[in-house]
């Protein structure tokens, strides 16, 4: 939206007369009489603001103008003429009745308007006693159904024998297929263009080059004219601009350079640079990095294989790893065919600087890692990495497969794994062989077999209701009073997923529009196609005078008279089995219930809870799983709790134990390690033998495996995952390296933490934060032998991708270790 407010005259009578309206009455005048105050008018426009050079409305929808005006008496009336160019096409009029003020909206058509035009608003107002006053407003129409072009920060001239260089900037709605021009005039016809391929984009820039003939005319000039075609092969024009070619006389100043320097930079990202030379031609552009004191770190430069007289280069940044963590000072600059050097400016500086000390310094940070893309339209969720093959995989939840990396110094792409739909947590099994991926969108969890990479079967993730029953006790028999609310169906679509050590598979579920509340489950034996899951309650919180009833078909009451009991009826049928076949049995207490059915052929996973909450059991979003490198524990913590603090649990469930006799801890709160009642879990980890959790919240903080809070460090309350260093056993951990925990934090960098004296051990910035889990794994045998110093490899995701960070013994500060 914008506005428009004059008081004295805003529009001069000669820019009136070229819109085509009468000078005459349309400034500011002030009658004779007693009433000489002015009027106040302001014109509001509806616009639709694109890129750079895009201003501008849409000619496809209505032009939506906002007309308010105050006057100290009364208003008399106001006029308003819109006009495209120099035609009126519309005209309002409105007659007050003594008001002091006007608020009106007029909708104008802009049919016909053709993309590129101007529209002016243009309003005048007057008062009764004569006083008048007028407002302007002004827009460029575009047509949103063609591409749109501009040129950016073109240069006026060239010289002969030069090399004209320049720049399009293009955007379409629904991808563009080709950018391009036509050059005519001064000896010239030429055009170019180039073409785009699947997917299309949005918006692009793309460079061109024009070379002019040595006996190319001084004094004469060629115009560019712009064009775009979209995927419906819609041609958008863009504003033709005129070039001037100049004689290219001595070579006297030096090339104007203008620099783009990211923030911070990964070693193969790239610092743009685009250098001019007025009165020659450009041969060198490179850059400068320096610290705060002026110490030369590092610097790259091209020589090209042909001066130019304009160029626009991305040179690798390319700097030495020993260099990582830095922050810099970057100065780009160019060597022109004379020996004369130029070096950055700001944009939109027009006068060269010959100095380095006077040239533009960008400050950036050197990140570490490497990111590797996903596929357009992609949504990683997971990271699983698969040490016994170096291989690294990414569940893309947009795409229903798994993005499929080997890794060792980078990164090589794999074939994709085709798995169910919206796959979101993975783990790999007790085995080493067999991936497991929680289809979020759907009641199945993949099997991946790790040495074809190929989908071999799945899960099924059963659904299972819970019954909220209470119950009092009645004095006139001794018995008791039940009442049942009806059925609560939590989510049953996984969402993260462990397997421990017994080789039961333990997972949360994904809240969904039909079941909002997800939970926490167990699958005791995903081999037997006939078993269904347990629903997880040992985090649920105290509540008098309820039963929880987990895993039952059905749940009813028969009604007493009075002085007679109520009778309580459960149903459940055997696992496997359809629920047509199920066992009714009814009793005066659940317990009793239960214990009938625990005794008859059913014999499922029918389980009664005493005096629990039944609304503690509903988790309202992500709820992360973790397991211990023995995998003698799983961790479950709550990421999403509203306004009250997350929890967190343990389970022991080591090799050998049978099904019903994993131990569930106490349900820690985060409230219970800091006064923060409103903490959130954002990552959750256990060290490789099961003896230490580490939890990311407002702090990050360290328990034993009861649970007990060890220490904590002040890592940013917000970020992504937490990750042990693989050989992490607490304080008996020998390698002092490997006493560590990489937390990422919302700083753009991942923290080092000693997880027994609990501090900074290191740093690690990140060209951007992480927004999942982190994995750290050890280096291949090749790369420990390649590099000694490589001590573990992390694995993060960002909004570009994957990310790989290699970490070396001096990032981990070993000389300050006790």
């Amino acid at each position: 939206m914008r506005l428009y407010k004059h008081r004295a005259a805003s529009v001069a009578t000669g820019t009136l007369a070229a819109l085509g309206l009468a000078a005459c009455g349309t400034t500011d005048v002030a009658s004779s009489g007693q009433d000489r105050v002015i009027p106040e008018v302001a014109i509001s426009i509806q616009s639709a603001f694109g890129p750079a050079g895009f201003d501008s409305v849409s000619v496809r929808a209505p032009l939506e103008v906002r007309i308010t005006a105050t006057d100290n008496a009364a208003l008399y009336t106001a006029v308003t003429r819109v006009f495209a160019d120099t035609v009126l096409i519309k005209t309002d009029s409105t007659v007050l009745s003594g008001s002091k003020s006007l608020d009106k909206v007029i909708d104008i058509s802009l049919a016909g308007v053709r993309s590129g035009q101007q529209v002016a608003v243009l309003t005048t107002v007057s008062d009764g006693a004569g006083n008048g006053a007028n407002a302007q407003a002004l827009a460029t129409a575009f047509d949103p159904n063609v591409p749109r072009l501009a040129f950016i920060d073109p240069a006026a001239t060239v010289i002969t024998g030069g090399t004209y260089t320049f720049r399009l900037s293009a955007v379409d709605t629904t991808g563009l297929m080709k950018v391009g021009f036509r050059a005519t005039g001064a000896g010239l016809n030429r055009a170019d263009s180039t073409l785009f391929f699947e997917p299309l984009p949005d918006a692009d820039t793309v460079t061109f080059q024009i070379a002019i003939a040595a006996d190319a005319t001084p004094g004469t000039t060629f115009n560019i004219a712009p064009f775009a075609e979209n995927r419906d092969a819609l041609r958008g024009a863009g504003v033709t601009i005129p070039v001037r070619i100049i004689a290219a006389g001595p070579d006297q100043l030096s090339p104007l350079v203008f620099q783009t320097v990211a923030p911070r930079l990964e070693t193969p990202d790239s610092i743009t640079i685009t250098a001019r030379d007025a009165d020659g031609q450009v041969r060198v552009v490179g850059f400068i990095a320096r610290d705060q004191a002026g110490n030369l770190l590092h610097r790259a430069a091209d020589t090209l294989t042909v001066p130019v007289q304009e160029v626009t280069r991305s040179k690798a940044f390319n700097a030495p790893i020993s260099l990582r963590g830095k922050s810099m000072f970057i100065t780009a600059y160019a060597i022109d065919v004379a020996g004369r050097i130029g070096y950055g400016v700001p944009q939109g500086a027009s006068v060269p600087v010959s100095e380095e000390v006077q040239g533009k310094r960008d400050l950036a940070v050197y990140a570490f890692g490497l990111t590797y893309a996903l596929p357009a339209g992609s949504l990683g969720a997971d990271i699983a990495v698969d040490t016994a093959r170096s291989a690294v995989y990414v569940s893309n939840i947009n795409k229903n497969q798994l993005e499929a990396w080997s890794y060792s110094a980078t990164l090589s792409r794999l074939p994709t794994v085709a798995v169910g739909a919206m796959p979101w947590g993975m783990t790999i099994d007790n085995s080493g062989s067999l991936l497991f991926v929680a289809n979020s969108g759907g009641t199945n969890v993949s099997k991946v077999n790790l040495l074809d990479r190929v989908e071999q079967g799945r899960v099924k993730t059963a659904n299972e209701y819970v019954f909220d029953v209470t119950y009092s006790k009645d004095d006139a028999s001794g018995g008791f009073k039940f009442s049942v609310a009806p059925p609560i169906d939590y989510s049953d679509r996984p969402q993260y997923i462990a397997q421990s050590a017994s080789g039961a598979l333990y997972y949360s579920t994904r809240p969904t529009s039909t079941a909002t509340p997800g939970t926490l489950r167990r699958i005791d034996n995903y081999l037997d196609a006939r078993t269904e899951p347990r629903q997880i309650w040992q985090y649920g919180a105290f509540r008098e005078g309820k039963y929880v009833i987990l895993n039952a078909d059905h749940v009813d009451v028969i009604k007493g008279q009075n002085g007679t009991p109520d009778l309580i009826v459960i149903c459940e049928h055997t696992p496997g089995d359809e629920p047509s076949t199920a066992v009714c049995v009814q009793n005066m207490t659940v317990e009793g219930a239960v214990a009938q059915l625990s005794s008859a052929p059913t014999n499922g996973n029918l389980e009664a809870v005493k005096d629990l909450s039944v609304e503690s059991l509903a988790l309202q979003d992500t709820n992360f799983v973790a397991i211990g490198g023995d995998r003698r524990r799983v961790a479950f913590g709550e990421a999403n709790s509203g306004n009250r603090a997350g929890r967190v649990m343990l389970v022991y469930d080591p090799n050998g134990t049978p099904a019903g006799a994993e131990q569930y801890s106490r349900p820690l709160e985060i409230v219970d390690l800091t006064s923060n009642a409103s903490d959130k879990v954002f990552g959750i980890d256990i060290n490789n033998n099961s003896t230490n959790i580490g939890v990311h919240g407002v702090e990050t903080f360290f328990a034993d495996s009861s649970l007990r809070l060890q220490g904590k460090f002040a890592t940013f309350n917000t970020g992504a995952g937490i990750a042990f260093h693989p050989l992490n056993i607490d304080e008996f951990t020998a390698d002092t390296l490997a006493r560590v925990a990489f937390v990422a934090s919302g700083d753009f960098s991942i923290q080092i933490v000693d997880t027994y004296s609990y501090r900074l051990r290191g740093r690690i910035p990140l060209r951007t934060n992480l927004y999942g889990p982190l994995r750290a794994v050890l280096p291949t045998a090749a790369e420990q032998g390649a590099d000694a110093n490589l001590v573990v490899k992390l694995f993060g995701l960002t909004p570009e991708g994957i990310v790989v960070i290699d970490v070396r013994r001096g990032d981990i500060d070993n000389a300050r270790t006790p």
